[in-house]
């Protein structure tokens, strides 16, 4: 019997990004959305997962994997994160 469960793996970053909501938003989605500077409220949750829970290991693979550079994610960070869950750890490693 086939099982009707998908069988590839899901990208880690975004099995914790979307742990407590019910849109799904893709690695590529949310790449976009950090190279826009856009800041959808409908994805708010995950934007906020990205850089609350998101181990920084995990992070860099993400922005190298799909181009981000430390540049544009210190800046979206600022923007529209920092405010409400400050990371120093990630603040040093986007330096």
């Amino acid at each position: 019997m086939k099982s009707q469960w998908k069988t590839e793996s899901v990208p880690s970053i975004e099995t914790t990004i979307n742990a407590q909501t019910t849109a799904w938003l893709s690695e590529a989605e949310l790449a976009a959305l950090i190279r826009q500077m856009a800041y959808p409220p409908r994805f708010a949750a995950q934007l906020h997962n990205l850089f609350a829970d998101v181990p920084l290991a995990d992070m860099e693979r993400f922005l190298h994997r799909h181009g981000i550079s430390d540049t544009q994610m210190r800046r979206y960070y600022l923007a529209y994160i920092k405010e409400f869950y400050p990371r120093p750890e990630l603040e040093e490693m986007l330096l």
